[in-house]
This record gives C-alpha cells, sequence and structure tokens, in this order.
C-alpha cells in the first residue's frame, strides 16, 4: 500500500508459528526502531499455554531487536535461569552477558523489579552500558498490561527521535501515572485494563 513506518513495536504473540512469520517482516522493513517486549511469563512463572519451545522463539525474535522490555520473570527465561530468582546487581549483570552470547544486541530495559516498598525499571543508557535504575513506591496489588503500556509508550517516543533516557522517563512515569489512577478500582474492575485519563493528559501537555 505503499506506507512507510518509523519502527515496529512486538508485544504478547501467544504462536510460535506468528513469531517466525513476525521475524520475516523485521528483516524486510529493516527499521531503527524495532521494540520487542517478550511477552511470556510473569511472577516467577511462564503463562499458561506456553512452553520452551516458545520461549526458545521468543528469544531468536530478540537477535532482531533494537530494543527489548522484558520483565524480571521474562529476562530469566530468556536467559536461562530460574524465573524465581531474586533480582541482584550481579545477577541482573550476568543474565545479560548472556542474552549477548545468545546474539541478542539490544538495549535491555528491564520492568517490574519488585523491592522493598518500590517498583523499579532498570535500563541501559547504551548497549553494554552498566544499568541505570528508576524507582517509584510500589502500589499494593496486581495490574493488568502494565509491560504493555510501558512498551508503547516507550516506542511512541524513540520512533519520534525522543532521546533514549528521556523515553524511558517518559514511559516510567505515565506507567506510574496509570497505576495510581487505577489503584482505587478493585480487582474485578483492573481485568478491564488501566485508566489512562490521567497518562493522557500527561503526554499531552508536552506534545502541544
Amino acid at each position: 500500500m505503499g506506507e512507510e513506518f518509523a519502527g515496529i513495536l512486538i508485544g504478547y504473540v501467544g504462536q510460535t508459528a506468528l513469531i517466525d512469520k513476525l521475524s520475516v517482516i523485521i528483516d524486510h522493513f529493516a527499521l531503527p526502531v524495532t521494540v520487542i517486549d517478550p511477552v511470556m511469563g510473569d511472577r516467577g512463572s511462564l503463562y499458561p499455554g506456553l512452553d520452551e519451545d516458545y520461549v526458545v522463539a521468543v528469544r531468536q525474535l530478540c537477535q532482531k531487536a533494537t530494543v527489548i522490555t522484558p520483565n524480571w520473570t521474562e529476562l530469566c527465561l530468556l536467559a536461562g535461569y530460574d524465573p524465581t530468582s531474586e533480582c541482584t546487581q550481579e545477577l541482573l549483570d550476568t543474565m545479560v552477558e548472556q542474552l549477548r552470547q545468545e546474539g541478542i544486541s539490544a538495549r535491555v530495559i528491564v520492568t517490574g523489579i519488585l523491592g522493598q516498598g518500590t517498583s523499579s525499571t532498570a535500563y541501559q543508557a547504551e548497549k553494554d552500558d552498566q544499568f541505570n535504575w528508576l524507582m517509584a513506591p510500589r502500589i499494593p496489588g496486581h495490574f493488568y498490561g502494565t509491560g504493555d503500556l510501558f512498551s508503547a509508550i516507550l516506542a511512541s517516543q524513540l520512533v519520534k527521535d525522543v532521546p533514549f533516557e528521556r523515553a524511558i522517563q517518559v514511559a516510567h512515569e505515565g506507567l506510574r501515572l496509570a497505576i495510581v489512577q487505577t489503584a482505587p478500582f478493585d480487582e474485578g474492575q483492573r481485568r478491564y485494563g488501566l485508566q489512562l485519563s490521567h497518562l493522557l493528559a500527561y503526554l499531552t501537555s508536552f506534545e502541544a
């Protein structure tokens, strides 16, 4: 159709065969922004219905990314570590080195790292830099779609040539706003997704 694209964002796929097709699409467009959120697990376990073959396929797909945004569980799965492992700086560095050996050269952003009263994002400003950390107060409960929202905001900033660290800061703050707005809702209502009006107001405040 003659459309031109600025970047690619891939999140949950769910089928190994579809991952193979997406790999072909990435190769075809060869765009400078290719963000892959390797959605396949959370809270220490692989999602139901997914298996080790799927993990291998996602790992191979991530070889084509410029940026990957796993949560802590997904990073462990990608690197072949126990997904219930506790996050430490040393283990984080070791797993990223393992990703490099697996052919994944993308910059790594790890979301949803839970600490004592905090939820953190760890990221590399450059491909092999040490990790920087952004922290926010941890709000009790489970919030659905947080990783999806973070990656969507991040990719939207990167395709507009927003500097990398600034794009991460915008995504981190935007996600925080959405969680704070959603927190008063009960578990049943949260299943329908995050409340986004405060986030949208935040994003449009510097788009004008």
